[in-house]
């Protein structure tokens, strides 16, 4: 419990801003974005990697896709068109984990 007490998370900065901030620290920007062509489980997230969501409505910002590193989305056979951020972000986390190795 508390994880978030232990996590940098960035919010109510500018996206070029947050970006450059994170490339000077070599850190690599995935935006989880429900129609990328990449798929998510064949983007490398055993380097640092800084993971970037947007609502379901809204999705993120033309300014924050234009910047990231790479787009990635999770693909849903099926009808569905998008599951809710706190499924997508769960589920990009636990493939970074899976992709390093985490027991």
């Amino acid at each position: 419990m508390g994880s978030i007490f232990h996590l940098p998370i960035i919010q109510g900065a500018e996206a070029d801003d947050i970006i450059s901030y994170l490339n000077r620290r070599g850190i690599k920007t995935v935006a989880g974005v429900p129609r990328a062509k990449e798929v998510l489980f064949a983007v490398d997230l055993q380097v640092p990697c800084a993971l970037a969501v947007g609502g379901e409505a809204a999705g993120l910002s033309a300014e924050m896709l234009e910047h990231v590193d790479e787009l990635a989305r999770i693909p849903m056979p099926g009808r569905a068109e998008s599951l809710n951020v706190a499924i997508s972000v769960s589920i990009m986390l636990y493939e970074t984990l899976r992709q390093r190795g985490v027991s």
